[in-house]
């Protein structure tokens, strides 16, 4: 959804947001006590403080992925440190005489630094300059409110206010697209009633629409980021249509579509809505399944290989999770593994284990390949990487899954590089349907008893309580028609 939103402000506002200014800073370690007041640039304060932010995040990141996944964005505040470097930075810095050139960076420090009554002042002449201020510098002002930690709503609706009396209020395209980016930042601070409030105003402006708008290219793009929004805002009615039948959760969908697009519902469109689509049986050349501690099994050792059967298991609710590519080789548990803060794969697999405990007959799968080495450990064989891994998700991280682990085919560059170019794998290739990979690191499958597709998602990305809800409705239909 966040990469549809940002996608809907370039489409709409003819302006692409970049990435925060931060993050194509680079740093000399250790930096440990840095003169933040000796730095000259503006974007040296603001990635300095969301370095110190960044860094404080990592460290902490590992103990909350022990709390439920609920797609929090970090709604913390800031830490102390980086509001005094900001502090520091922006010491000598009055708005009074400010450039308004580049508003939004030097907003984004202030509110690092806690000088809200000074965004608001530097937006005020901003906004009295005789100088006529497009679209997308409004745009990229909403942005700096919607970032910052905590969410200031408050300065969200007086800008959003302003913003939709200045630009191009005739544009009804723009308007929607200004009402779902305030409900975006809703969303994010928690704020449900105002963001079903906003919802319901687009719809009440979308529903009178002509078909000729709605089939305009800047509309099919902020319908695309509706669509999934309405979904949301209807949850329990689409939970009540797939506790019937999937034919019923995907007749909601329609209609859904119908309302807010012009066109035939695409089966695979581009927001990744697979519901339906028939998956192929997994294949991989080494198998392990799970096996229970007890005194003969060691706390490392909680596997078995297996031989392969057919999976994902007819008759069965099946969660197929993706996981190749970077989870074994940044753990420090294993020779070679390297604790390089990225604690994406630990929130799935705390994630996999709650899903398991509350549907303990739900048949989980692990997917993962080989890439020839582990971490920075030297190059090791398949079968040796295979137990590796098993090793690591089965026993270190105790997930209650068979693992599916392939053999990757793969070439050398010739000459000096030498570089080593992968194939795709056969679950790679077999589960790339309608031209979109659902084989990708992190994409997680909820496939039903007949082997379609329910929904797929990345934990990492969206509400674990909403994938619990989806989960629990096809096993009421399941438990109903037994």
């Amino acid at each position: 959804m966040q990469k549809c939103l940002r996608i809907v402000w370039a489409a709409v506002f003819g302006v692409v947001i970049p990435g925060s200014v931060y993050g194509q800073t680079l740093f000399n370690s250790p930096d440990t006590f840095p003169n933040y007041s000796a730095y000259q640039y503006i974007d040296e304060c603001v990635a300095a403080a969301a370095r110190i932010t960044s860094e404080a995040d990592a460290k902490s990141s590992v103990w909350r992925d022990t709390l439920p996944l609920e797609d929090r964005e970090r709604m913390s505040d800031v830490p102390v440190n980086a509001i005094r470097a900001a502090q520091a930075c922006l010491v000598r810095v009055s708005v009074d005489t400010l450039s308004l050139d580049n508003t939004h960076i030097w907003a984004s420090a202030l509110l690092m630094a806690q000088r809200d009554h000074d965004v608001e002042k530097l937006y005020r002449r901003f906004f009295d300059s005789p100088v006529r201020r497009s679209p997308e510098e409004f745009v990229k002002m909403l942005n700096v409110y919607r970032t910052s930690r905590p969410i200031r709503l408050e300065g969200v609706e007086r800008l959003y206010q302003f913003a939709l009396a200045n630009v191009s209020p005739d544009s009804v395209v723009r308007q929607v697209a200004f009402r779902l980016i305030k409900a975006d930042m809703a969303r994010k601070a928690r704020n449900k009633e105002m963001k079903n409030a906003l919802l319901r105003e687009v719809l009440s402006i979308t529903d009178t629409l002509s078909d000729s708008v709605k089939s305009s290219d800047a509309y099919r793009l902020v319908g695309l980021f509706l669509y999934e929004s309405v979904r949301d805002f209807t949850e329990q009615e689409g939970l009540d249509s797939l506790s019937i039948s999937l034919s019923a959760y995907q007749s909601y969908l329609g209609g859904i579509w119908s309302r807010v697009m012009v066109g035939p519902f695409p089966h695979n469109m581009f927001m990744n809505n697979p519901v339906g689509l028939e998956v192929p049986p997994l294949e991989g050349d080494f198998w392990y399944r799970s096996v229970k501690a007890t005194q003969s099994v060691s706390a490392v050792e909680r596997y078995r290989k297996i031989e392969p059967y057919s999976r994902p298991v007819k008759g069965k609710i099946n969660l197929i999770a993706f996981l190749q590519g970077g989870c074994h080789a940044s753990s420090f548990m294993i020779r070679g593994g390297r604790n390089n803060g990225n604690m994406s794969c630990w929130r799935i697999f705390s994630a996999i284990h709650r899903m398991k405990n509350v549907f303990p007959d739900l048949e989980v799968t692990v997917v993962s390949k080989t890439y020839g080495s582990v971490g920075d450990a030297p190059p090791v064989g398949p079968s040796e990487e295979a137990d590796t891994l098993a090793k690591y998700f089965l026993g270190y991280h105790r997930l209650p899954a068979t693992l599916v682990v392939s053999k990757t085919e793969f070439f050398r560059l010739a000459g000096l590089d030498q570089r080593r170019i992968d194939s795709k794998t056969a679950n790679e290739s077999n589960y790339t349907l309608n031209n979109i990979s659902y084989a990708t690191p992190g994409s997680i499958l909820l496939v039903d008893e007949a082997g379609r597709i329910v929904s797929q998602w990345n934990i990492n990305r969206d509400e674990e309580s909403t994938i619990r809800r989806i989960i629990a409705a096809v096993f009421s239909r399941l438990a109903r028609e037994r």
